[in-house]
């Protein structure tokens, strides 16, 4: 059994004590001409990103400028705040990332031997930490941290290196577990963008509608278009009302091809003196101002905002094949639309779209049933992740204030 004892400290006290916490070279050290196309990266506050170092349009300079600035190069281990704006973010520097740069804008903050990295880095995810930074920094236009709030930064730790690699390598579990979701999700996610793109032009059929017809038509030939309206007043629109009141906001939001419910309801006094009128369930409600191409099924009924144009489908077209046909042409609504403040395609143009889908109905509904359930699917997906994530916050609440212990430690 590994014996190890939790403390009270601050981030000084565990820091090498002959260069612990370094602030980056300030603009009077690195100019703008300073920096080349390829060379030693630098490190600034927007390359860090998860806790991580995104080298993602990260900044150079001359091998021969790092050298002069050689107290701000970077080891394996060393942790690097963003000194200002997005207080408490921060990144742990990888062996790929060793002889990097601390950038202008960044403090960095090196180790003793016998305190594990990636230990005190899970700590500083912690939200109490990040509030703990934010409440302290200084700067009234933009939050700012120095050497000495850093430094100041308490922290609850084991005294117990073995117990720190332990610690770390069960929440890195729980990481694993993350990124494999992540990937999944965005795999599922192009797997669905190209058979969208093949399904929905009659580039993939299925083998028993090979010898049945494809269309062509205009959009406003496949359903009843619906504008969305303005209430008459502000004071019309009630949060407990009568009839859910979409806005753009409520479908850039949504996470599945249906909505059921918005953040305003309007009641049926308001409608009354509304433009807008009341559309039936399994409509196709679709942005086409500003956010163009974002688009809805409805399973209640609802009124729109002016910012929308809807469609009623026929009886020989899928609600559902319908919405993907819509989804689709996103960039053929952004080449059509125009505007000076925002972007805005009329109803005219709308109707006007060219498309084609197939004659049979049974098609269209083999095509939309294939694509929904690959959403369903990236919505099971992203539930597991949100949940995984938020599991991983709970373990490492407990796990990191000695609330649980791994099997292999014992608290004295």
């Amino acid at each position: 059994m590994i014996k190890n004892h939790w403390k009270l400290t601050i981030l000084k006290d565990l820091c090498d004590p002959s260069d612990g916490v370094q602030i980056g070279p300030f603009g009077s050290q690195l100019h703008a001409s300073d920096y080349v196309e390829t060379g030693i990266p630098v490190v600034m506050p927007k390359n860090m990103v998860n806790n991580e170092i995104s080298s993602a349009s990260i900044a150079c300079i001359s091998e021969e400028t790092a050298n002069l600035l050689s107290k701000h190069r970077l080891i394996t281990g060393d942790l690097v705040f963003a000194r200002r704006g997005d207080v408490g973010n921060f990144s742990l520097v990888q062996p790929h990332q060793e002889g990097w740069l601390c950038g202008t804008g960044s403090i960095r903050v090196r180790l003793k031997p016998d305190i594990h990295p990636e230990f005190i880095s899970l700590l500083l995810q912690s939200h109490k930490v990040r509030h703990w930074l934010q409440s302290n920094a200084v700067g009234q236009t933009m939050l700012n941290l120095n050497t000495e709030i850093i430094s100041n930064l308490p922290l609850r730790v084991t005294d117990s290196f073995e117990t720190q690699i332990a610690l770390a390598n069960d929440i890195q579990k729980w990481d694993r577990a993350i990124a494999l979701a992540e990937e999944l999700i965005v795999a599922k996610r192009c797997l669905k963008q190209g058979l969208m793109q093949k399904l929905l032009t009659g580039q993939r059929r299925f083998s028993e509608f090979l010898h049945t017809d494809w269309i062509s038509c205009s959009l406003g030939d496949l359903g009843k278009c619906h504008s969305g309206g303005t209430p008459d007043t502000k004071e019309l629109l009630y949060w407990n009302g009568d009839i859910q009141w979409c806005t753009p906001t409520d479908i850039t939001a949504l996470k599945t091809p249906f909505i059921s419910s918005t953040s305003k309801s309007i009641s049926e006094l308001g409608l009354a003196k509304s433009s807008a009128e009341i559309l039936p369930i399994n409509s196709v409600i679709v942005c086409t101002r500003a956010t163009l191409g974002y688009c809805a099924v409805n399973t209640v009924p609802m009124a729109t905002n002016q910012g929308f144009k809807s469609l009623i489908p026929n009886e020989n077209v899928d609600t559902m094949f319908l919405y993907y046909l819509v989804l689709s042409l996103k960039r053929e609504m952004q080449r059509r639309a125009s505007g000076s403040t925002f972007m805005e395609i009329s109803k005219k143009l709308f109707q006007k779209i060219p498309v084609r889908l197939p004659s049979q109905i049974d098609e269209q509904k083999r095509i939309a049933g294939t694509l929904l359930s690959l959403d369903k699917h990236i919505d099971c997906l992203r539930q597991t992740l949100d949940l995984l994530k938020l599991q991983k916050r709970g373990v490492m609440q407990k796990l990191l204030t000695g609330e649980i212990r791994i099997p292999i430690l014992d608290d004295a």
